[in-house]
């Protein structure tokens, strides 16, 4: 997992949660919603990061919200930080496992050096399954003494209403005007192909534009066609369950059915056959080829 050095958004929330932790007032269960890509993981890591600096470090991070320890950047991204566990499905699985929470409860029993307070982070909560969401349950019930979870929820999904019950619930907002700007900022230091109108939805947030194209980077090499982009991103969600290939055909998909029918401006067509083609995702398993069942004006260039 990558974790950007810079906060670029949400630092009157930060300097909330930092005033409610030095105040003994942070609940130790909290859940962040908003919509994906907006920096929700980011503010949670730099944030428990931050409670476990010393005074002189804070200062220093308070000037432009900044991690400037290559070490520590390298210690959160291998998840090997010891006050800090993150939590977030496997690449290949659909959902966060019991398995998983069974890591986070040794975790929590584990003492804590100088007495720090520990952090539990988990990326997208709504991918607790349902023995998953009961164990995680127990623990947020009674969270062990100094331990804090932070649960990050997508918006456009739901999580188990008990567990939103033992929270306290934040939720994050940000204009596409500032999210623009900080892609536009994250984007400058990374040499992509240019597939942008294809791979990007125009109501994407900027983490989530980043994470495409730090996908598309580590597959391709060299310009390649829109068509051999969607085939590789199924073929990738077939096999591994990859949710950013699966996010990256679902929006060529979508753009280009928007083109085709644009001009005839036959919403109900548009939305037959894109629904048509969700479906043909899902059943992923019945797929012998890519574009076999697909009608052939949605083939792409």
């Amino acid at each position: 997992m990558n974790i950007n050095k810079s906060l670029h958004s949400f630092h009157k929330e930060f300097l909330n949660f930092n005033n409610l932790y030095e105040d003994n007032n942070l609940s130790n269960s909290i859940m962040i919603s908003g919509h994906d890509g907006i920096g929700k993981r980011t503010f949670a890591t730099h944030f428990a990061l931050f409670c476990l600096m010393k005074d002189e470090d804070r200062k220093k991070y308070l000037i432009n919200f900044e991690i400037n320890d290559i070490n520590l950047l390298k210690q959160l991204e291998s998840n090997s930080f010891l006050q800090i566990n993150f939590l977030q499905k496997k690449e290949n699985k659909n959902l966060i496992l019991i398995e998983e929470i069974r890591n986070v409860i040794n975790f929590c029993s584990m003492q804590s050096f100088n007495n720090a307070p520990k952090f539990i982070i988990v990326n997208n909560a709504e991918h607790l399954n349902i023995n998953s969401s009961n164990a995680i349950l127990k623990i947020l019930e009674t969270p062990p003494e100094n331990t804090y979870f932070i649960l990050l929820n997508n918006s456009n999904h739901k999580v188990l209403d008990t567990i939103k019950s033992r929270c306290r619930k934040f939720l994050f907002k940000i204009n596409m005007n500032t999210s623009n700007k900080i892609f536009n900022k994250l984007s400058i230091s990374k040499d992509h192909i240019d597939f942008n109108n294809n791979i990007f939805s125009k109501y994407e947030f900027h983490g989530t534009r980043i994470k495409k194209i730090d996908y598309l980077n580590k597959n391709f090499s060299i310009d390649i066609s829109t068509k051999d982009i969607f085939n590789f991103c199924i073929d990738d969600y077939r096999k591994n369950k990859s949710e950013i290939a699966y996010n990256i055909a679902m929006t060529i998909a979508l753009n280009n059915y928007s083109i085709l029918f644009k001009s005839k401006n036959n919403i109900y067509k548009t939305n037959f056959f894109y629904n048509k083609f969700l479906n043909i995702i899902k059943d992923s398993s019945e797929m012998n080829s890519t574009f076999s069942r697909l009608p052939n004006y949605a083939l792409i260039n």
